[in-house]
């Protein structure tokens, strides 16, 4: 398991983060079936909500650990 896989746990119940994710996705509307490209994925949490809604999802970065993380948050979505 990735190290930093702990920030998105401890961060899961944070309501700013939430908060955050919900206007996001709010302004987005019906993403179902749409495609989205994220380049610097992070931990990958707004990708799995993205994907969460139905988007088709592809995301990226840089660093090979981050997509390891993301691919955890993923898995865990």
């Amino acid at each position: 398991m990735v190290t930093q896989w702990s920030d998105y746990l401890d961060r899961r119940w944070d309501p700013y983060a939430k908060a955050k994710y919900d206007i996001l996705l709010g302004w987005l509307g019906d993403i179902s079936g749409k495609s989205a490209f994220i380049i610097g994925v992070g931990s990958g949490e707004f990708a799995a909500y993205l994907a969460q809604r139905g988007a088709i999802v592809k995301a990226t970065d840089v660093n090979e650990e981050i997509l390891k993380l993301a691919r955890e948050t993923a898995e865990f979505f």
